[in-house]
């Protein structure tokens, strides 16, 4: 018999890859008493020079998060206790990480993964445990709205979790603006700086190519001071892609092309420039990351 339990703010689901959803208070029978994320975890690098007092600073970067779930399920009767009990162990340890968005932050999720076992302690109908969670990407990460593509001419475009000020007609959180070169706005709202060096998933340029003219492409974010160029084949229908540390034209490397720099986005205001010779569009694809 299913049990009705309260959805309170600490409550949260379980997101897997192929998309299937697991909600804890819907589907387990399971009230999440609590929901804490730990503080971030600093991983200081410096080095000790003999007959010199302390150390010299390096470099500081941020560890795997630690997640800890309190919860207590529930069942209709004492006989289906080790079936619900199952449920929980078959839902939470996987051999891939999932996604995991608490109720009271639902445009957020953490990528995370069941940490080490557990054992509910049984009083009667009701079992009582602690999820411990790990999280190896200590940041949490915007969830991608949905956005629909128009088809629009010479477009400058900015979707996903980022947005675009330049003073153009907005079609739902996407800006279109003619010619190139242009100079415009991309702006990061989450607090931590996308680096691809870093966090190659999370930043994806796209440039297409609708009528080329010459063969030189230049990409600048003004804030950072990143300035990415290719020289080299330009022809109408081409995409060049810049995704991590990777360049690519049509599905083929074409950092041998470049600069060999990559482009990050700061938080808050990204001011560009970007320069085709011919037109085309660029598109910037990025989740915000939040500490």
């Amino acid at each position: 018999m299913a049990v009705t339990i309260p959805k309170v703010d600490s409550n949260f689901k379980i997101v897997y890859a192929d998309g299937t959803e697991i909600d804890m208070a819907c589907d387990l029978s399971v009230l999440v008493r609590s929901f804490r994320v730990s503080a971030p975890n600093p991983v200081d690098y410096t080095e000790v020079i003999p007959g010199r007092h302390g150390a010299i600073r390096m470099g500081r970067d941020y560890g795997p998060r630690q997640i800890m779930a309190v919860c207590e399920f529930y069942v209709g009767d004492a006989s289906s206790y080790s079936t619900a009990r199952q449920r929980i162990y078959d839902a939470l340890f996987r051999l891939e990480p999932y996604h995991i968005i608490a109720d009271e932050e639902p445009e957020k999720r953490w990528t995370v993964e069941a940490d080490s076992t557990f054992t509910p302690s049984r009083v009667g109908s009701t079992g009582e445990f602690t999820i411990p969670f790990i999280s190896n990407n200590p940041f949490a990460e915007l969830i991608d709205p949905t956005l629909e593509e128009y088809d629009i001419q010479t477009p400058i475009l900015v979707k996903s979790g980022g947005s675009v000020d330049l003073g153009g007609e907005d079609f739902n959180g996407y800006s279109t603006f003619d010619a190139s070169p242009v100079e415009f706005s991309v702006w990061n709202h989450g607090n931590i700086t996308l680096d691809p060096r870093n966090l190659d998933h999370l930043l994806k340029i796209t440039v297409g190519v609708e009528g080329a003219q010459g063969d030189k492409v230049t990409i600048q974010n003004e804030t950072t001071g990143d300035t990415w160029k290719y020289e080299g084949a330009l022809n109408d229908g081409d995409t060049i892609i810049l995704k991590g540390v990777r360049s690519m034209r049509n599905g083929l490397s074409v950092v041998g092309s470049t600069n060999r720099e990559l482009i990050s986005l700061a938080p808050g205001e990204n001011v560009f420039s970007a320069s085709i010779e011919g037109y085309g569009k660029i598109t910037f694809d990025f989740n915000e990351l939040y500490m």
